[in-house]
């Protein structure tokens, strides 16, 4: 009776999360945010941070962009 019970718990356990891990459709265009506080007494740093970070995404673009599973 426990391995019946603990076979149909394991059962279980693989059906509920397997369920979930479905793969995604391969995006053309992969969005990032970057959360900044562009109100208030931090936002000249933010700014900056704002201009570093789309910096950032022109140096990765012009290198060639990201090595992604599905493509370049």
């Amino acid at each position: 009776m426990k391995k019946i019970i603990i076979c149909l718990a394991i059962l279980m356990f693989i059906s509920v999360f397997g369920a979930g891990s479905t793969l995604a459709a391969n995006p053309d265009k992969i969005k990032v945010g970057i959360l900044l506080p562009l109100t208030g007494p931090f936002a000249a740093v933010a700014e900056t941070q704002k201009e570093g970070a789309l910096l950032a995404v022109d140096v990765v673009n012009k290198k060639g962009g990201l090595n992604m599973p599905w493509a370049k």
